[in-house]
């Protein structure tokens, strides 16, 4: 399309360039001959007003063929300027066609890199919450070894198993730490969710201090361990475990002390944390005076 516009607008400014040499050389051609043929009958004389006032007359034909040639000259160069503008205007449009598809192609690389800075961003992300709770980890293991060594009633610990599920734990007292934000890389804990699900253990423990009765009701026992599984840490029992229930029952009490004594040893807690914390440990020793000797 294009080639065919440009011979176009070539062969339509030949035509142009040949009118304006028309325009210009045959009404000289026809002057020429009109002067040649009867240049003896025309007067020269220009004191004459008859001069002046009869060249019209006598040159009519040549000054009607130039006015004819000059006006349809000047409509073929007006149309061939109109198809110069339209080729320029189909340029322009051509040039924001390419600067709209460069500028796709740069907004799709932009996107794309983007793209591979938040994946590279992630996968950052991802490597440090593993590292930091790798060592969150560790340091819950030297806590709670640190204390089991220390502690008398801690050293005695048989019949109770116990675990820490870090994943869970890690994510509770850590949430702002994903692939998309790694703001905390130490222990400071700032976050509530573990404070709203640290709660309903501290209101467990409390309802049942406050029975003041001998005997732990397995609805109660099941309560504790699925309290505690929301906050990482399990219980488990097996027969080998309930052979000496009140044994049983009063290492169940001291493990969930544990629990809390070594998170207040790893980590660095708000005002509102330390108070559930000192709740809850004064409701343990309560309920250790109860001397609680059954489950069932």
């Amino acid at each position: 399309m294009g080639n065919f516009n440009n011979n176009l607008i070539v062969k339509w400014r030949e035509r142009f360039e040949l009118l304006v040499r028309l325009t210009l050389g045959v009404p000289i051609l026809l002057a020429g001959l009109q002067l040649a043929l009867v240049g003896n009958q025309l007067s020269f004389d220009v004191t004459k007003l008859a001069t002046w006032t009869n060249t019209e007359k006598v040159f009519a034909l040549p000054l009607g063929i130039f006015a004819l040639l000059a006006a349809v000259t000047s409509l073929i160069g007006l149309y061939h300027r109109s198809m110069l503008l339209n080729r320029q205007l189909e340029k322009v449009q051509e040039q924001i066609a390419i600067s709209n598809k460069q500028f796709k192609r740069s907004d799709e690389q932009f996107k794309l890199a983007q793209e591979q800075f938040a994946l590279a961003q992630k996968k950052e992300h991802f490597m440090l919450r593993i590292e930091h709770q790798k060592n969150v980890n560790e340091l819950i293991n030297q806590v709670i070894n640190r204390l089991v060594s220390t502690i008398p009633h801690f050293k005695s610990l048989e019949r109770v198993r116990y675990e820490y599920n870090t994943h869970r734990l890690y994510s509770i007292l850590f949430p702002e730490n994903d692939t998309r934000n790694f703001d905390n890389t130490g222990t400071y804990v700032n976050s509530g969710v573990f404070l709203n699900l640290l709660t309903p253990l501290m209101v467990l423990l409390t309802h049942i201090k406050n029975k003041n009765k001998p005997v732990l009701d397995i609805e109660h026992f099941s309560n504790i361990q699925n309290s505690l599984m929301s906050l990482g840490f399990y219980i488990t029992i097996d027969e080998e475990s309930l052979k000496d229930r009140e044994q049983f029952v009063a290492e169940l009490f001291c493990v969930i002390e544990l629990y809390i004594i070594s998170l207040e040893h790893t980590f660095n807690f708000k005002d509102d944390y330390k108070q559930v914390f000192k709740k809850i440990k004064k409701t343990l020793r309560d309920i250790h005076k109860l001397k609680i000797t059954d489950l069932r």
